[in-house]
This record gives structure tokens, C-alpha cells and sequence, in this order.
């Protein structure tokens, strides 16, 4: 037999549920992948899609898109059916002030992000990946001790991907 007491659990339960599912998903953190930062999106996210975010998020911080190179119909002649692009961005502002600090800084330029679709840890389905290489750990890597604007590029960097996964938390 159903009490009132009852009822008012029951319906402070599904209630509570409602206002769990009404609340909007955390965006992806922006992770370290190696010398890089990533940020994993759901896996049916459209690669398209991601890569015209990618862009827009770029644009609103002034980066420039110099080029993008789709992997994946390089690799059809091998049979291989991936999803894999290579995106090459640069903000001119940072690119000078990096080669006062150190020409040997054009060696890494321009930044390099990649976007692709893998198989989920533990083979639970597929995400999308969204990394960029970190300009900060690459000019280490490169001993030059001046590089301010690699950090400044950096920091951007990271809030594009932070823009983007934002977007694919809604």
C-alpha cells in the first residue's frame, strides 16, 4: 500500500533525477597527451563539424588557419577508412615577437593541431580527439631559453580547445 509518505519519496526522487539530467554536461577537461593538449569529444561528433568549430574558435582569437591537410585521403591508397586532419594555424603577433626572442623558433612554426577518431579506452566505442602540440614544451625541447610568446600562444591555444569542447558539452 502506497502511503504519503511514499509518494513524497518517490516524487523528491524523480524530481531530483529531472534536475540532474536538466543540467548541462561539464565540457572535457583540456588534458596533456605527451607534449601536447588534447581534449576528447563524444565519438559522434562529426569531424566536419569539430573542424568548423575548430576554426571559429581559432578566428575569435585571432589565429589564422594556414592549412589543413586531410590525412585520411592520403591513407584511402592503403585501404585504411580513418578520420585524421591535420590543421595548421598561426597568429602573426606571437610569430614575430617569438623570433625576436629567438629566430630558432621558426623551426616550429606553424602550430600544429590534429583531429581524429579512435577507439574509447577499454574498446567501449569510439571518441574524437582535438590536440594541438604545446609551442612551450617544443621550444625546450629546441633550448631556446626565450619564449614568452610560446607561452602566450600556449595559453590561447589551450582555450581554443577549451571553446571547442564546450561546445560538445551542450
Amino acid at each position: 500500500m502506497f502511503t504519503l509518505r511514499h509518494v513524497a519519496q518517490q516524487f523528491a526522487l524523480l524530481f531530483s533525477l529531472l534536475l540532474i539530467s536538466a543540467v548541462p554536461a561539464q565540457a572535457a577537461e583540456v588534458q596533456r597527451h605527451g607534449q601536447a593538449y588534447v581534449v576528447y569529444l563524444p565519438g559522434n561528433a562529426d569531424i566536419g563539424g569539430v573542424l568548423e568549430r575548430l576554426q571559429s574558435e581559432l578566428g575569435g582569437q585571432n589565429w589564422e588557419v594556414l592549412q589543413i591537410q586531410h590525412i585520411d585521403q592520403g591513407m584511402k591508397k592503403y585501404d585504411m577508412q580513418i578520420d585524421n586532419k591535420l590543421i595548421l594555424a598561426c597568429k602573426s603577433q606571437y610569430l614575430a615577437q617569438a623570433i625576436k626572442e629567438d629566430p630558432y623558433i621558426s623551426l616550429l612554426i606553424p602550430c600544429r593541431f590534429t583531429l581524429f577518431r579512435e577507439t574509447a579506452p577499454g574498446g567501449k566505442g569510439q571518441r574524437v580527439v582535438l590536440g594541438v602540440v604545446d609551442p612551450v614544451a617544443e621550444a625546450k625541447a629546441m633550448n631556446i631559453k626565450q619564449y614568452r610568446a610560446a607561452e602566450k600562444a600556449a595559453q590561447e591555444l589551450k582555450t581554443v580547445l577549451e571553446g571547442v569542447a564546450s561546445y560538445y558539452a551542450r
